[in-house]
């Protein structure tokens, strides 16, 4: 990666849920997350105490989604090292219902959950100086993740874990691969066929996964469906985000003459807010 190549990712992601006490006792109890501050209808949560990674709502009469509609697949928690995930796993071992599956993707190796809303959570750990083009999905080689266990007991998601990536559920791979390049600059980086792509800034080896799977040619959920509210996309500078308005105002896209933040939608309806990185 050059070292004046601009990095634009997902840093923040905002759910939607039926029952917000039952969803804090989950991200604090299973996950591992703090809550830094509550409202109302809301909680925001954090791994270090100050940078939220996960802000729960609470909408008004909030139902699940349609089968078959766009919006979130997971979100993705990137631990520090593979030995927080080694030990995650031997957590995770003694509460098997809390674990939904588990994979080996060359790149990276992840375990996945579910909220009790059905919001997908993977939380996983990159290898280093593995080549893009080599990811895939095989089964999680267990024996050899927990060589690198720690042996101390789980206490919760280190404070150094960030948001490494955003997956979701769009109606037509392609035209929403037009967007994220075109529009917001991410650049592809692989292909599985036309039911899934993989993008990012920086050479990382995704910081945005689509894939239309059981969303081919489906419709954004009512407002007040649980699932994904809004990803927050964290630009580099000032320049990023005045690039982006020019090319979306030159398509007529809405909101892009907007006051800040700037949210827009995604042609499968769902909701980013873009951010300038302080």
């Amino acid at each position: 990666m050059s070292e004046n190549q601009k990095v634009i990712k997902v840093t923040r992601v905002i759910l939607k849920v039926r029952d917000l006490s039952r969803s804090i006792e989950y991200y604090e109890n299973v996950i591992g997350l703090k809550v830094r501050k509550k409202e109302m209808d809301r909680a925001y949560l954090t791994a270090d105490g100050k940078k939220d990674l996960v802000v729960l709502k609470q909408p008004e009469n909030a139902e699940p989604p349609e089968p078959g509609s766009t919006g979130l697949f997971h979100i993705a928690l990137l631990l520090p090292a593979r030995a927080a995930l080694a030990d995650l796993w031997l957590y995770l071992k003694n509460h098997p219902q809390w674990l939904a599956g588990a994979s080996d993707h060359s790149v990276s190796e992840a375990v996945y959950l579910e909220d009790p809303d059905g919001n997908g959570i993977e939380i996983y750990a990159d290898r280093e100086d593995v080549p893009v083009m080599d990811m895939g999905t095989e089964r999680l080689q267990i024996e050899e993740l927990l060589e690198h266990a720690t042996g101390k007991p789980w206490t919760g998601i280190p404070n150094d874990t960030v948001m490494g990536h955003i997956h979701l559920k769009v109606r037509d791979v392609k035209e929403a691969v037009v967007f994220y390049r075109d529009l917001l600059g991410f650049e592809l980086m692989m292909e599985m066929g036309s039911s899934a792509a993989f993008m990012s800034t920086g050479g990382y080896h995704h910081h945005i996964g689509l894939n239309s799977w059981d969303s081919l040619r489906g419709s954004a959920p009512p407002d007040n469906t649980t699932g994904l509210d809004k990803a927050v996309v964290s630009l580099p500078d000032r320049e990023t985000l005045e690039t982006i308005k020019k090319r979306m105002n030159k398509e007529s896209i809405p909101s892009a003459d907007h006051q800040e933040p700037m949210v827009v939608k995604d042609p499968s309806g769902n909701t980013l807010e873009l951010i300038i990185e302080e």
